[in-house]
């Protein structure tokens, strides 16, 4: 015969490590939500990055004066690769 007792450890150990079990795969849900979330970050930021420097290559030379670049300038910074800052 199992005593109530028994019985009642017996739950609340299944419990605990159920709840051991949700809690790590919360935190597991939450580190692989960030590292989705920085991945996210730095793909606009290489998007913004290739369209300003889009942008910069296709202005009129009038335009780029205006902004006190030159044609060497604006070679250069549009030539660099997206992912360097």
């Amino acid at each position: 015969m199992i005593h109530a007792s028994h019985l009642a450890a017996s739950r609340f150990a299944a419990f605990r490590l159920t709840t051991r079990r949700l809690v790590g795969i919360e935190v597991a849900a939450l580190a692989i939500a960030g590292a989705l979330q920085r991945f996210h970050d730095q793909l606009a930021a290489w998007q913004r990055r290739r369209r300003s420097r889009h942008d910069l290559a296709s202005l009129a030379p009038h335009l780029r004066r205006d902004i006190g670049l030159g044609t060497l300038d604006v070679w250069c910074e549009s030539g660099k690769p997206f992912s360097l800052d």
